[in-house]
């Protein structure tokens, strides 16, 4: 694969994008003091409860892992959280970090996406709006909301 100058500036961008996004996910961590809603305590529940018994080989069998509580949620996804336990401990930040490597996968896939839609640009357009589209959205809704306020 023969690689441009122009081709390296995307790809310098690529991996700019997804820096920024680790980096950023870091700190919002660090910063973020809410009670997690939803049912991200139960993925949670599942990562600690289905590493404790990896850890304990005299329990680990196939039926005791394929019951772990809470037996509603999928078990590779909570998987994805381990090695970040391993770095920085069991807690729910760890467990959160997973969802980096899934956006990295994400920016990956949209960037291979619209890079095979000719010019070399638009797989790095397409991944920084899909990066960036909850940022986007959440700004767009406080407009929303100082229009209607104010107008």
């Amino acid at each position: 694969m023969n690689i441009t100058g122009h081709n390296r500036l995307i790809y310098a961008g690529l991996i700019i994008l997804i820096l920024f996004q680790v980096v950023s996910n870091f700190f919002w961590l660090q910063e973020d003091y809410y009670i997690p809603r939803h049912d991200e305590n139960q993925y949670f529940a599942k990562s600690v409860n289905t590493l404790r018994l990896i850890q304990d080989p005299s329990r680990l069998t196939l039926k005791n892992l394929l019951e772990v509580k809470p037996k509603n949620r999928p078990h590779l996804f909570p998987m994805s959280a381990w090695p970040f336990f391993f770095f920085r401990g069991i807690s729910y930040d760890s467990a959160c970090l997973a969802n980096s490597g899934f956006l990295i996968i994400l920016i990956l896939a949209t960037f291979g996406i619209g890079n095979s839609f000719g010019k070399p640009g638009r797989g790095l357009l397409a991944a920084c709006i899909t990066s960036f589209r909850s940022e986007a959205r959440r700004v767009g809704k406080e407009c929303r909301s100082w229009w209607s306020r104010y107008h």
